[in-house]
């Protein structure tokens, strides 16, 4: 009978793989008394932890509505053009947007341009609240960006920056939000950003004009001359007669 206790603890361990448990020995048990206490510790541990990841993998609330919404999805490394791909050949296709950069390989003497995504490991998708679970279980996705229990929406204006970023022929940088030393809001006047809120950045080499995607805490930092911007008056004060 030691033997056969033995020979059950082997299976059950979570330090002895990952084999699964029979649900008869766990539901229905004739008494605690049959199994050692490090059987039976086991087994509620196991059972407790296969019970938090089915319910973080596939029980989410409705947190969006059933009107699409854009939403950032983060991937695996290096894969964002093969989860976009089972995005569109998906039984039921998910709307995606994609971003790309093109960028010079330094590695070569004449220096080649290629592209490649403008927001490694992250892929826009815009989606309901019945595609909430099929977006999450795509292979290749890690997660959809939330904070706590609600997904975080990307506002539309922030989709049409990038798509114009994207387009445009300008030379474009990224940074993390917190690196840049920010001024007062401005609006372009001209050219082909004409209309495009933003924040002017002090000390940057690269640019004097940003857009956040606060979704993902990365700023677009372009470089504008100096009679295309406008400031805009935060607290504009009200005329008194």
């Amino acid at each position: 009978m030691q033997g056969g206790l033995d020979g059950f603890y082997r299976r059950v361990s979570p330090f002895a793989g990952r084999t699964r448990i029979r649900p008869l020995w766990i539901i229905y048990p004739q008494s605690d008394t049959l199994l050692p206490d490090k059987i039976s510790f086991f087994i509620r541990i196991t059972i407790i932890s296969s019970t938090v990841r089915y319910i973080t993998k596939h029980i989410t609330p409705a947190m969006l509505d059933s009107n699409p919404s854009w939403v950032a999805v983060m991937t695996r490394p290096n894969i964002e053009t093969q989860v976009a791909e089972r995005f569109a050949q998906s039984t039921t296709p998910i709307e995606y947007y994609l971003p790309m950069m093109a960028c010079k390989d330094k590695r070569i003497r004449r220096k080649e341009q290629f592209e490649k995504p403008m927001f490694p490991s992250y892929i826009f998708a815009r989606i309901c609240d019945k595609q909430i679970y099929q977006t999450r279980t795509t292979k290749g996705v890690l997660f959809i960006v939330s904070s706590g229990h609600s997904i975080i929406r990307v506002p539309d204006k922030d989709i049409e920056a990038v798509r114009r970023f994207e387009a445009s022929q300008r030379k474009i940088h990224l940074y993390e939000t917190n690196q840049l030393v920010k001024g007062a809001r401005a609006t372009i006047l001209d050219g082909e950003f004409a209309g495009m809120e933003g924040t002017l950045v002090k000390h940057c080499k690269d640019g004097n004009f940003c857009v956040n995607i606060d979704v993902m805490n990365v700023s677009i930092v372009v470089r504008l001359k100096r009679d295309e911007l406008k400031p805009i008056a935060e607290n504009p004060v009200a005329d008194t007669q």
